[in-house]
């Protein structure tokens, strides 16, 4: 009998709060290497075993540039590792397996090496050009050791807002890259990861046009590997059929809201889902739901 290939796969997490569904999560993706980030805004880093934490820690803002740099510093921390991984999935603190691990592993034994990067081109898409061609700022605007009460929250919206209608009369200087749009929670092979750590690193006009871009986190990876020879390793790109993240989904169920969390409620349709992952899950209302998945779908 054939010796089964061993497969490495580097999970990295992206989490900021929901501690106790991050404990609940961890073992599902054990005999694998984990990497968490915990945003800096998020206090005291907390301790969870079998896990790296990046050393460093950005402060994540919603659709800012912050959640490219976060995910740079799991790409580096996973890489410090010494290890060559076959896939490095990223994932949020807030998701959960739905299949069990194996099964991811027999999907990345057998597909040639793929990039589980689906998207679109922005330039199909006249709603989504506004978001690249215009200059627009979503990272921190008021110093980063104030903490964010709702208040300040509140502040810090309303100046950003008036900067952001002050750049919107600034030019933008374009890269010459097709612009593509995806979902942020992707797979990725070697290669195509050390290319985009490469880009990052190495090509500031690039990390500036998208510093200035709105969602550059579901923008920037798959611009990157669609404009590399890394695009023979993933599917064509998608026609544009209306709005919707949630239609670019790689290996998760996603709400077309991209709001909703999921409960017990939404047990027969996760069920029945082809995909690995669901997202969102927290232990406020999805603690049921993420029990009877453990019990009846990761046998």
């Amino acid at each position: 009998m054939a010796e089964v290939e061993l497969l490495k796969i580097a999970f990295l997490i992206a989490a900021h709060n929901d501690i106790e569904h991050l404990r609940k999560l961890v073992p599902t993706l054990q005999n694998h290497d984990i990497f968490i980030h915990w945003d800096a805004k998020s206090g005291i880093q907390p301790q969870i075993d079998n896990v790296t934490f990046t050393s460093k820690r950005i402060s994540v803002f919603w659709a800012g540039f912050s959640q490219v740099d976060a995910t740079m510093e799991l790409i580096q921390a996973a890489l410090n590792k010494g290890e060559k991984y076959d896939k490095y999935v990223l994932l949020s603190g807030s998701c959960f397996p739905i299949k069990p691990i194996y099964e991811l592993e027999n999907l990345f034994r057998n597909d040639g090496n793929k990039n589980y990067l689906k998207a679109i081109k922005v330039a199909d898409a006249d709603f989504m050009q506004a978001q690249v061609v215009k200059n627009i700022w979503r990272d921190a605007i008021l110093p980063l050791n104030i903490k964010r009460t709702d208040l300040v929250q509140k502040i810090e919206r309303i100046i950003r807002f008036g900067l952001n209608k002050i750049l919107n009369f600034t030019n933008k200087k374009s890269i010459d890259m097709e612009i593509y749009h995806g979902s942020n929670w992707w797979a990725l092979n070697h290669e195509s990861i050390l290319y985009a750590l490469k880009v990052y690193k190495d090509c500031p006009e690039v990390v500036k046009f998208f510093k200035f871009t709105f969602a550059s986190d579901e923008k920037i990876f798959h611009t990157v590997i669609r404009n590399s020879i890394h695009v023979n390793e993933c599917d064509e790109y998608s026609e544009f059929t209306g709005r919707g993240t949630y239609k670019m989904a790689n290996l998760h169920i996603v709400d077309p809201s991209l709001a909703k969390w999921f409960t017990v409620k939404d047990y027969e349709q996760i069920s029945k889902s082809d995909k690995f992952f669901v997202r969102k899950v927290r232990t406020q209302d999805g603690s049921e739901l993420v029990e009877k998945i453990t019990k009846e779908l990761l046998k």
